[in-house]
């Protein structure tokens, strides 16, 4: 099998794994999030991005959670310092303080899982309109950079006919010699000289 169909098979396959991968984490409940600040450094960087997902069972302090704030309703990620009944209290890694507000469970999107470096920037500029046609400039490269590197090989149509039966017949005169030109059982092409007026045929004069 040659080199073009496999990667093509495995392209197709990989493509495939991470749809249906993706399909199941958003199926369930699993959501990725972009770090707007520097308030939980060194733990998670400005942007850096956060898979969370949902909560399940009780949160524990110390652990790191995405909520909605409940003063401007934006999502934030800070860590769990303390529970009392359904009132969560958060703080900064970066603060020595915890923060001015408490939250109701609610208000948790769900628990920090995993972090991905730089990512949030590719977030953030993918949501504006230049950073969608930025990517679709991208994968257009790469398909080019793809038929360059990998050009489609035509498949060879030549018929190779291994017999003696003449495949061109020259007559430079109308009463002169023919010449014809002759592939044997190998695939060797000989010229051969056939008279018009005898009908016989000369033996090669020379291989093509």
């Amino acid at each position: 099998m040659r080199v073009r169909p496999v990667a093509k098979v495995l392209m197709v396959l990989t493509l495939m794994g991470c749809v249906a991968g993706v399909s199941w984490a958003w199926g369930s409940g699993y959501r990725v999030y972009s770090v707007r600040s520097s308030s939980m450094e060194p733990a998670y960087r400005y942007g850096d991005a956060v898979v969370v997902k949902p909560v399940g069972d009780a949160l524990r302090a110390g652990d790191v959670i995405n909520f909605h704030n409940p003063i401007d309703q934006q999502m934030i990620t800070r860590r769990v310092v303390s529970i009392e009944g359904d009132r969560v209290s958060t703080k900064a890694d970066g603060n020595d303080l915890a923060d001015n507000w408490t939250i109701t469970s609610r208000l948790v999107v769900g628990r920090v899982v995993a972090r991905a470096p730089f990512v949030g920037y590719a977030m953030v500029f993918l949501k504006q309109s230049v950073g969608l046609g930025g990517l679709v400039a991208l994968v257009l490269a790469g398909l080019l950079l793809y038929q360059i590197a990998f050009p489609e090989k035509k498949e060879d149509t030549t018929l190779t006919i291994p017999t003696s039966v003449p495949l061109y017949v020259a007559r430079p005169e109308p009463r002169g010699v023919e010449y014809a030109i002759t592939q044997d059982e190998h695939g060797r092409r000989h010229v051969l000289a056939v008279s018009r007026q005898n009908g016989e045929q000369s033996k090669p004069r020379q291989r093509v």
